[in-house]
């Protein structure tokens, strides 16, 4: 699994969020760190100055990490920031604070390992884009993650385990093949609406002249 795997399909399952929504909100988070003047480093020392130092302090730590409030987030990066990510996503200003709320403290945690804060975020999570490809990336990950916590709840042997990754993933490719076959299948029928209508428009023309000769 993705290092932000487990986040998107949490908050996907926490908000009842498709995966497509989940990862716009996750990939405007990420840009939104990582263009930050100063990098990720200075994106948390904005939240400290914001009066939330040991809040970051805790998720840094990655010992418990403290919740935080969707209203103090919006106070703390800007509504500005927030009514962005809510648009690209298609969600209210109040459901995307609340989603981003949700997932900052465990991206940060992610993204700092031993403590340590980056300037720049690493490939990995800079992979989680906003995309077609990444949307179905995310919706594989999503089903597998919550596959696997059904399967260890439900005390199913470890050898099951790959049969059904296995099976899951097959359905997942399958849907994949079905949406793109009917993606091009449409993109076809417009290519031919759009050839034949000049032909038509030609044959109009012609019957009007002779009417008027």
């Amino acid at each position: 699994m993705g290092m932000l795997d487990s986040v998107l399909a949490d908050a996907g399952n926490e908000f009842g969020l498709s995966p497509s929504k989940t990862t716009t909100v996750l990939s405007g988070l990420l840009s939104m760190m990582n263009d930050f003047p100063g990098g990720l480093r200075a994106f948390l020392d904005r939240l400290c100055k914001a009066g939330l130092n040991d809040v970051v302090a805790s998720w840094v730590r990655g010992i418990s990490p403290r919740p935080i409030s969707s209203s103090t987030l919006e106070k703390a990066v800007g509504r500005d920031c927030v009514e962005t990510i809510a648009a690209r996503a298609g969600l209210s200003i109040s459901a995307a604070s609340s989603v981003l709320a949700y997932m900052l403290p465990a991206i940060v945690q992610r993204l700092t390992p031993g403590g340590v804060v980056p300037n720049r975020l690493p490939p990995e999570a800079l992979s989680y884009g906003n995309s077609p490809t990444a949307a179905v990336a995310a919706s594989a990950r999503r089903a597998v993650y919550a596959t696997e916590k059904a399967v260890k709840r439900a005390g199913a042997p470890a050898g099951l385990w790959p049969l059904i990754f296995f099976v899951v993933m097959a359905l997942l490719s399958y849907w994949y093949w079905s949406s793109r076959r009917h993606a091009k299948a449409s993109n076809t029928n417009d290519q031919h609406a759009f050839v034949a209508a000049p032909k038509s428009m030609r044959a109009a023309w012609l019957l009007d002249s002779s009417q008027a000769a």
